[in-house]
């Protein structure tokens, strides 16, 4: 297993040509919502897909997915240290300091409760590369 910060597709590429097949990406988001407090893990299982880059090298569509076994691994490995951890759905947009209240309620009603602006990178490229 290897790690890999910050998250860009290139990176992923290079590496796996190296012959890495997993990576853990580790990194801090804004979270919203009753259902995270600071200091909380969040393990991302879904990323809706805001952020105006993707498009270009994921097919078309408004979320991408990580590995259902990827996520139960690190799940499992994320209780070790935080008990509580769980999966999350976040919002992935260009500038994480630029949405607006009324797009923070729809996330939050969505069920949304973490903001960041790379997360669908390595879902994207596990994804992809299967």
């Amino acid at each position: 297993m290897h790690l890999v910060r910050p998250p860009d597709r290139g990176q992923f590429v290079v590496v796996a040509l190296g012959g890495a097949d997993r990576f853990v990406i580790l990194n801090t988001a804004g979270g919203f919502g009753p259902d995270i407090a600071i200091g909380d893990l969040a393990v991302i299982e879904t990323a809706v897909r805001d952020d105006g880059i993707s498009d270009h090298y994921l097919p078309p569509g408004d979320t991408v997915d990580a590995d259902e076994t990827l996520t139960e691994t690190l799940l499992e490995a994320a209780r070790t240290v935080q008990p509580r951890v769980r999966r999350h759905i976040s919002w992935t947009i260009p500038a994480v300091f630029r949405q607006t209240q009324p797009e923070v309620d729809h996330c939050v009603n969505q069920g949304i409760t973490v903001v960041e602006s790379d997360k669908h990178t390595p879902h994207g490229q596990s994804s992809t590369t299967e």
